[in-house]
């Protein structure tokens, strides 16, 4: 199966479900930059419930800049604040400090374009579940539609959150699946893909 789909920040658990069920990643390059979604923003699971993470852009939340053009605004400490939470949230989850000073490295030098830095983490997150040798695209043109053999999961991940295999998470809520893959890899470790290879695509 080819997955074309837009690069998300870390990127939600039915994304990476998909990406890791895919032959293929195609990832949607020349798209514009559009608010309220998942390209500058990921949930984690506090205390009170899903906690929206945001990674400031120079322009604000109505630029209109083609994807690859969208730099983050580096005058904001908002490395600091992401860092902070992600810590507060997760230092008792089984398997944070395997991963927290790589994850921590990754935000020093996260550089200003956003796209490159979505790259970035997705390549990591790859890494980390055992599939670094993924083939991964990039789109050179924009279009609507695809041929059959392509999967499009384009914005199909803004606010569809499917039914989920529970896992224990560190807060006894009740589950929460609205959460990105940080949340899967914090508790699972090593199993990760597993659980994502379990769940059913979008």
């Amino acid at each position: 199966m080819k997955v074309i789909t837009e690069l998300q920040c870390w990127g939600t658990i039915p994304y990476w479900v998909a990406l890791c069920k895919a032959d293929a990643i195609f990832f949607e390059k020349q798209e514009r930059f559009q608010k309220s979604g998942n390209r500058n923003r990921y949930h984690i699971l506090s205390a009170s419930g899903p906690l929206l993470l945001s990674v400031p852009i120079r322009g604000g939340r109505e630029n209109r800049q083609l994807i690859d053009e969208i730099k983050i605004d580096m005058n904001q400490s908002w490395q600091k604040k992401h860092l902070r939470s992600l810590d507060s949230c997760y230092n008792k989850s089984p398997f944070y400090y395997y991963f927290a000073d790589e994850i921590k490295e990754l935000y020093e030098t996260c550089g200003d374009s956003l796209f490159d830095w979505n790259v970035r983490l997705s390549l990591w997150i790859l890494s980390k579940i055992g599939q670094p040798k993924k083939n991964i695209y990039f789109t050179t043109t924009y279009q609507t539609l695809y041929e059959q053999d392509y999967s499009d999961r384009r914005n199909l991940f803004k606010t569809n959150y499917p039914a989920l295999e529970n896992y224990i998470q560190v807060y006894g809520l009740g589950f929460s699946p609205k959460v990105s893959i940080l949340d899967v890899l914090f508790n699972l470790g090593n199993e990760t893909f597993h659980y994502l290879r379990r769940q059913r695509v979008v």
